[in-house]
């Protein structure tokens, strides 16, 4: 080989070899940037999850009071403390004012 192409090669060969690296570099900044998204989402799953724990007790919640609501019991109380209403004959005794 002669001289010139022992410097060509060695030339191309250092090109690769900082190709390469820079082509390393930039593919670990990558995987750094993939990874933190994946991180947030995972954190946006465990939100969404909270969320969706939250929501369903208080769905329970709501139809345990649908079911309240519909009984003579919760009838009752709101005639009496919100309208103030009693039964026929039924005696009220209420404190004097001083």
């Amino acid at each position: 080989m002669s001289h010139r192409s022992k410097k060509s090669n060695v030339f191309i060969a250092g090109f690769i070899t900082v190709a390469v690296i820079a082509i390393c570099i930039f593919f670990k900044f990558k995987v750094k940037d993939i990874k933190a998204e994946n991180d947030a989402g995972d954190k946006k799953i465990e939100q969404l999850e909270n969320e969706l724990a939250a929501e369903k007790q208080r769905t329970e919640e709501l139809e345990t009071y649908s079911k309240y609501v519909n009984t003579k019991q919760f009838v009752e109380f709101m005639a009496r403390n919100k309208l103030g209403l009693v039964y026929p004959n039924e005696v009220i005794f209420r404190p004097e004012d001083d």
